[in-house]
């Protein structure tokens, strides 16, 4: 079993991943205060109770915003069990409650009540017992198992099978129950406990209050204090937050259906309680917001009066004179010492425009807040209180609070007020509504919703537990389709909350609704011919089932998908596998062509096959090729060119001289012609055969079956695919690996082989970057500000893929020996990083077609695993052979790559090649044959312009040919 004996009373994996990024969330929502500069300053405090767990969190903490912004140096913190451990010190609690049996009189009863029960004789049905041999504490040690294995390990328990979704409310309630009376509203001494911590959270904010109205800096911007449930569910009562109208009974099971004191949402784990001080420029001083588990949350009885516009933050005057008998009842009864008077100061007369709206949300909390035209930036004193996270949680807030993780708008979101009326509530139900059918058959919408033909829609229901990946693989599975001419869209639990379902709760019945309103969404979508993918985390069977009853009566597919990913990354398959096992279910049920998995189609004589293969192929009339011939057979082989199953035939031939494009299944980029040239003699000897050899050299390297002759028209594809018939334009299955022997082979990598590298390299970004000319620290500097953009929207660990063209090139051009030479002291200098990067050989054969060839370059890569392609100035362009002029518009090529159909799952960034001139101190712009010039004369180039050794191989081969 994975659970030890020494993981009693400490923090597991999860929960130190849990404060880890809690931390990264509540630095980038408050920037202002929780930033770099305050915890290298010393104005984030951390205080924390003795025990391990709460010291480990805090350490975890701390470490998320080390990670965060590189902080080595050690950020201290103080331990202060009398604050964080309060209840330990009250013995009038110690005494009535904490060694008192009678104190849970009202749990005792439940537990012996007709509810509980009712769950013990359904468990021992399951099992197959006397009912007489299930008691409560081994149906609650079942739920608690299921419960925990739910949220620590994120796995299906077994014990989980025990019970139902009735169970599991009769279960909350026994917990609810347990954490009334023992720390919550049941007994007062529970909540007068809590006062020395309250009289803590006064002090700081009232000391923040009284710096920023001095003008000076808040000395202390942020605390965090790290205790236990049974220090942060106190203070909640003390203030008065979730206080039902009735005492949570024996008696009042049904009754509290809707209870407001529910601990599964209120208290998951790390679950945080955060008072947040806003400078919003107003004569009456600062307002204060509350968030519980990072969802606003307002104060009982507390009006937000006349706040600017989009602020519903009460003014901390009021909440402090709201609080303050309570204050002065607490301890010993001394007042705290605050400050609330906020004078007019004469450099800031209010405005005659009302205040801007302050919206407290995390999108907005960075913005200046200088309402009334006061010019200064906002200043935020934030108190924290975070429950610590360990393995001892209720099984009840595993089940209802999405796995007892924390996210911005999850997990611990307070039930907020519905609408009068909701949910049929006193609501009159239409008896004259009669269903409408449609005018457009589903084949007809399958001919129209996107490029691939056929009717598509379905919906795939992700279902698993909060921070399992189901957004992650939703939204990945989502751009993949939708690359691939497959319209498709993802509902978001999170999203559907913002909009649609903005007007529900948590209660079940709104839960419940939440499910059906998706479930109905998705059959719409569905019906429109779009594959609809739901990430929401449904944990019962009963609403699953009816949501795949809703597809199945208007005769839609319904796929259930339960993603299971552990936190910090150890699940067994990385996002694209994922997307792959989805996307071969959804081929298996005719949802998505099969066409659309086979990217790679490697044209190689499996290795059992091969000698039968020579064989034949020696027995076979023969072609014989060029060296071209051969590049363009080994660019085929290798499956730079997918679907491609060898040299095209007059269909696909015509498909992409005319339209850039294969039309067969959907339309896919491929924007030049690779055909194999034969003479008419050839064409008469071998029309009729079913199999003919290619030679090359004297080699027999493939065979090619039932080939197609059809009419070469030379003029007429030159015209298409270079734009000039000048005829002094520089161009006018395979039996084994096609090697050249001539030391670079280590260097080229198949389409399926980059990707494996790129998979062994966790890449979860690849940036594509094709030269067939030297590197410059131009074109560095545009790759590592790539690199660094990349990692800038998120992606951790981004590869460039350095290609450089390695076939055929015209005469004037580096030669590939060469260019590899110099690459290799490009990162032999440190230009580029050579962890991070992969260099490799295209062996595709330059046609200089300028922006229709630089769409082929493009897509090869894309076919290789690239999502980013780097698009340098005038792309496979050159001059013209007889007026030297440019053949191609030198924008062309990027702008072209940005229209291009079937290459919308690439990125595409432009560039301009730049470095800096030292005498004229200024950038400038540089061209390859300037660079030529350069090296053959023997000059240096502006400095910073290439690494000095890079720049040694060019001019050492441009002296090579002086030589010769």
């Amino acid at each position: 079993m994975w659970y030890t004996e020494d993981m009693d009373g400490r923090l597991v994996d999860k929960g130190a991943w849990d404060l880890r990024h809690l931390a990264v969330r509540l630095a980038k929502r408050f920037p202002s205060v929780l930033s770099e500069e305050s915890l290298r300053g010393g104005r984030v405090s951390f205080t924390t109770s003795s025990k391990h767990r709460c010291i480990n969190s805090t350490l975890a903490f701390k470490g998320g915003l080390a990670r965060l912004w590189a902080v080595e140096e050690e950020v201290a913190h103080q331990v202060n069990d009398s604050l964080m451990r309060f209840f330990d010190s009250c013995p009038r609690f110690v005494e009535e409650v904490s060694n008192n049996p009678a104190a849970l009189v009202e749990l005792d009863r439940f537990n012996a009540g007709p509810e509980m029960q009712r769950v013990k004789e359904k468990v021992a049905d399951r099992l197959g017992l006397p009912y007489n041999l299930i008691t409560e504490d081994l149906a609650l040690a079942g739920f608690y198992l299921c419960a925990y294995e739910f949220a620590i390990k994120t796995i299906t328990s077994p014990w989980c099978q025990l019970f139902d979704e009735a169970d599991a409310q009769v279960m909350e309630y026994a917990s609810d129950l347990k954490h009334y009376w023992k720390r919550g509203y049941g007994h007062p001494i529970n909540r007068w406990s809590s006062c020395i911590l309250l009289q803590d959270l006064f002090l700081r904010l009232d000391k923040a209050a009284a710096e920023a109205k001095s003008g000076g800096p808040v000395s202390e911007a942020v605390s965090i204090q790290v205790g236990h449930a049974d220090t942060l569910l106190p203070l909640l009562t003390l203030l008065g937050f979730f206080q039902d109208r009735e005492a949570l009974t024996a008696r009042n099971f049904v009754a509290q259906a809707d209870r407001a004191f529910r601990t599964s949402r209120t208290m998951p784990y790390a679950a945080n309680l955060l008072l947040v001080l806003y400078d919003c420029g107003e004569t009456d001083g600062p307002r204060v917001q509350a968030l519980l588990n990072e969802a606003p949350l307002a104060f009982p009885g507390v009006d937000p009066g006349t706040a600017p516009p989009g602020l519903t933050a009460p003014l901390y005057r009021d909440v402090r004179s709201h609080y303050e008998q309570l204050l002065l009842t607490c301890g010993s009864g001394q007042k705290v010492a605050w400050w609330w008077a906020w004078p007019l100061e004469p450099e800031a007369q209010p405005s005659a425009q009302p205040s801007p709206a302050r919206d407290v949300s995390a999108s907005l909390i960075g913005q200046s807040a200088n309402g009334g035209g006061r010019g200064q930036d906002q200043r935020n004193a934030t108190a924290l209180t975070t429950e610590d996270t360990n393995h001892k949680m209720s099984g009840v807030k595993a089940l209802r609070s999405n796995g007892g993780s924390v996210r911005a708008g999850e997990g611990g979101r307070q039930q907020q007020g519905r609408a009068a009326g909701f949910l049929g509530r006193d609501m009159n139900r239409s008896t004259n509504v009669v269903y409408q059918a449609h005018h457009v058959s589903r084949n007809k919408r399958g001919q129209v919703v996107g490029t691939r033909a056929g009717f598509r829609g379905c919906t795939i229901w992700l279902t698993g537990l909060s921070g399992a990946g189901k957004t992650t693989i939703s939204f990945a599975l989502e751009e993949y389709l939708v690359a691939n001419a497959i319209p498709c869209y993802s509902l978001d639990g999170d999203n559907i909350r913002h909009g649609l379902n903005k007007n529900l709760g948590f209660s079940s019945s709104d839960r419940e609704e939440n499910i059906r309103r998706v479930a109905e969404v998705s059959r719409l979508f569905a019906e429109a011919g779009l594959v609809c993918i739901t990430s929401f985390i449904s944990p019962f069977t009963k609403d699953r089932d009816e949501a795949r009853k809703i597809h199945a009566s208007a005769g839609l597919p319904f796929f259930e998908i339960f993603v299971h990913a552990p936190p910090g990354g150890t699940g067994e398959l990385t996002v694209n596998e994922c997307i792959d096992q989805v996307l071969e279910l959804l081929r298996e049920q005719n949802i998505v062509p099969s066409g659309l998995l086979e990217e790679l189609n490697e044209l190689f004589v499996p290795e059992n096959q091969l000698s039968q293969a020579i064989a034949e192929a020696a027995a076979l009339p023969s072609i014989s090729i060029t060296k071209l011939d051969l590049q363009w057979v080994q660019v085929l082989s290798e499956g730079w060119a997918s679907p491609l199953k060898g040299f095209m035939r007059e269909r696909e031939f015509l498909q992409v001289l005319h339209f850039g494009n294969l039309l067969d299944d959907g339309a896919i980029n491929l924007s030049i012609p690779i055909v194999l040239p034969v003479s008419l003699d050839t064409k008469q000897e071998l029309e009729g055969s079913e199999a003919v050899a290619l030679e090359y050299q004297g080699v027999r390297v493939a065979i090619l079956r039932k080939p197609e002759f059809y009419e070469h028209r030379k003029e007429e594809r030159c015209a298409r695919q270079w734009g000039t018939t000048c005829p002094q334009h520089p161009y006018i299955k395979v039996l084994e690996r096609i090697r050249w022997n001539d030391g670079l082979d280590q260097y080229r990598f198949t389409p399926q082989e980059l990707k494996q590298k790129f998979k062994a390299m966790k890449a979860d970004a690849v940036f594509a970057f094709q030269l067939r000319n030297p590197v410059h620290n131009g074109h560095a500097l545009l790759m590592q500000d790539t690199r660094r953009r990349l990692l800038d929207r998120g992606y951790k660990t981004p590869v460039l893929l350095l290609h450089p063209l390695g076939g055929w090139t015209k005469d004037d051009d580096v030669p590939l020996a060469w260019r590899m030479k110099q690459h290799a002291a490009v990162m032999e200098e440190g230009v580029l990083d050579p962890a991070s990067t992969v260099v490799a050989i295209f062996p595709s054969p330059m046609m200089y077609a300028g922006p229709t060839e630089v769409q082929w370059h493009c897509r090869a890569r894309m076919v290789a695993g690239a999502n980013f392609y780097i698009v340098g100035r005038d792309p496979a362009g050159m001059p013209h052979p007889v007026t030297k002029k440019d053949l191609y518009e030198a924008t062309h090529g990027s702008k072209v790559l940005t229209m291009a159909p079937g290459l919308t799952s690439v990125e595409i960034i432009p560039f301009r090649v730049a470095a800096y001139n030292v005498p004229k101190r200024a950038m400038e712009f540089y061209d390859p044959e300037r660079m030529r010039k350069l090296a053959r004369s023997g000059e240096n180039p502006p400095e910073g312009f290439m690494a000095p050794l890079a720049w040694k191989v060019l001019t050492d081969y441009y002296s090579s040919l002086q030589k010769d």
